[in-house]
């Protein structure tokens, strides 16, 4: 329908334009944070531009349900203040009609931006992560999804970095010159005082007479690297995508480990496209004002409403592991809210 795609293309131009200026804004934000780091451990101005670019689609992906608001009432309401949509309506455009066409033009930003939030976001927090490492120092950075270290003449590979002490899947490589002499492969390793404590391990002694094979419960070796290099790369919930927060989850589980920030991120990328939907819609009974209310009236409106969305959704992700709220309840609750608050403004719509 020919004015369906009207209405849509004005319902996307209006999202690209609040989606462009919270970028800007975001990005300027991020940079000015940068910017006391820069001349420390070689950090440069370009390195400080090129971290806070790869923040972006992250920070953009916590502000997408309020943006679909904005970009509603920006888009279709500059329509409205032009009077374009009294004479759609005046030609037949029912409100059934009108709501069809924004959940429609809705879910096509909603599916761009479930696949940024499980695709781009995860990747470019992980350059984020080596960005931050090289410019730490101690030869460190993740390949695929191995974590690298060097220690003199060690390679250590971690498979995950569970907290700032403890790791899992370790293997070690230890060489003289340039001769492979020990292999060392553990479950787990924690991380001490000038020495890292293998748990669970199997070692791999190599010489000119052969190789000599042992293994045991626990083996300290010498290892220099500190907890706080290692926690730039702590597995953040951010950087996986959902089919790894599922298994990760469960792995945490499994070791009776915390798992709660995990869930809710899981949780929060699930309710994305719902809550894109429902914040779009909300701004459809605006639409029906007076057009006297004028497009700057219903964007304040769409903003207050917005952050207080936003507000609702941080509360209650930080407060659900200290309440007990189940993560699924707390990333549901502010679009169902918003979903009521919808349903209440279309019943006092004429």
């Amino acid at each position: 329908m020919l004015l369906g795609r009207y209405l849509a293309a004005a319902l996307w131009r209006g999202t690209l334009q609040v989606l462009l200026v919270l970028a800007a804004l975001l990005l300027f934000v991020t940079l000015i944070g940068e910017l006391e780091d820069i001349g420390v451990d070689g950090y440069e101005f370009t390195d400080a531009l090129i971290y806070s670019m790869l923040q972006l689609p992250r920070s953009l992906l916590e502000v997408m349900a309020p943006v679909a608001l904005l970009g509603t009432l920006a888009g279709l309401g500059a329509l409205a203040g032009r009077r374009e949509l009294l004479a759609m309506r005046a030609g037949g455009l029912s409100r059934r009609t009108l709501v069809v066409i924004v959940l429609t033009a809705a879910a096509s930003i909603a599916l761009p931006t479930f696949l940024m939030a499980d695709l781009a976001v995860p990747a470019s927090q992980r350059v984020a992560q080596n960005l931050q490492a090289e410019s730490a120092g101690g030869g460190a950075t993740r390949l695929g999804d191995r974590i690298w270290l060097r220690d003199e003449a060690r390679f250590i590979s971690v498979a995950r970095v569970e907290s700032a002490q403890r790791l899992a899947g370790v293997q070690i490589y230890e060489f003289d010159g340039n001769r492979l002499t020990r292999v060392i492969a553990a479950r787990a390793a924690r991380i001490e005082a000038g020495h890292w404590s293998l748990q669970d391990y199997r070692l791999t002694a190599l010489s000119d007479a052969g190789a000599r094979a042992e293994q045991g419960d626990e083996l300290a070796v010498p290892i220099a690297v500190g907890a706080d290099l290692v926690a730039l790369f702590e597995t953040q919930p951010e950087m996986l995508s959902v089919r790894r927060l599922y298994r990760y989850i469960d792995y945490l589980q499994r070791n009776e480990l915390q798992a709660g920030d995990y869930q809710m991120v899981l949780w929060q990328r699930l309710s994305l496209p719902v809550s894109i939907l429902v914040m779009s819609l909300l701004a459809v009974p605006f639409l029906y004002g007076s057009p006297r209310a004028g497009l700057a009236r219903r964007l304040a409106v769409g903003v207050l409403f917005g952050v207080v969305f936003f507000l609702l959704q941080g509360t209650l992700a930080s407060s659900a592991q200290i309440y007990g709220i189940h993560p699924a309840l707390a990333a549901f609750a502010p679009p169902a809210l918003a979903a009521g608050i919808t349903l209440f403004a279309f019943g006092r719509v004429r």
